[in-house]
């Protein structure tokens, strides 16, 4: 298959490249700094572009089979974020002018509504990771709602802690809800799930959450 991937050069985002490559799929990445993916193969294409600007990588869409938006947080804004908001407004347009329609995001576990949450994660975890990262969670939800609004094949992944360990295959998912007493994943089962989505045609306009 043919996947244009979103957010190459983050944590997620480089375990999707290299386990794609890994699958034999042609990979396309787009990315403002190239180098910054740090790899190199004969079915990996890296084009420069800026992400807010459709026009500079909607001919990479063409021939695609899918869409992975692998766009992470950085810091810790102290106001509005929009980044993936903007994103999304842009790519929607593009992608349907070439036909495309299957696109996986990641976003984020912290926000999803839990009834019986395990209590370190309901007086610790949540408040902390809302009260820091508020502004990305509120551009990661007004992401899933312009998707989940829109016409495409879409399927959002969201991971609860992320974790730098190896990919193990063992994990564990949730629909719009919480997956039971697990806290934390390896970033590169994140992206393992993302590629069989992707590729697989699984969890059509779903909204996953996924963890240990």
């Amino acid at each position: 298959m043919r996947l244009v991937i979103f957010g190459a050069t983050g944590g997620i985002g480089r375990e999707v490249v290299s386990q794609a490559l890994d699958q034999g799929h042609q990979v396309v990445a787009i990315v403002r700094n190239p180098d910054a993916v740090g790899r190199t193969h004969e079915r990996l294409k890296l084009v420069k572009a800026d992400i807010l600007d459709a026009s500079s990588y909607a001919r990479e869409l063409a021939g695609a089979n899918a869409i992975i938006g692998a766009l992470g947080a950085r810091g810790r804004p102290k106001g509005p974020v929009t980044l993936c908001t903007d994103w999304t407004k842009r790519l929607v347009p593009a992608m349907q002018e070439h036909g495309l329609s299957r696109i996986v995001v990641v976003t984020a576990a912290a926000y999803v509504p839990a009834t019986r949450p395990p209590l370190l994660f309901r007086l610790v975890i949540r408040p902390l990771l809302l009260s820091l990262l508020r502004h990305h969670y509120d551009d990661l939800q007004r992401m899933e709602e312009l998707l989940a609004a829109g016409p495409l094949q879409w399927t959002v992944i969201r991971p609860t802690r992320l974790l730098d360990r190896p990919r193990t295959g063992k994990y564990r998912t949730a629909i719009d809800a919480l997956v039971p007493g697990s806290m934390s994943i390896p970033r590169a089962d994140v992206a393992d799930l993302m590629l069989e989505c992707a590729t697989k045609d699984t969890h059509l306009r779903q909204r996953v959450t996924v963890s240990t």
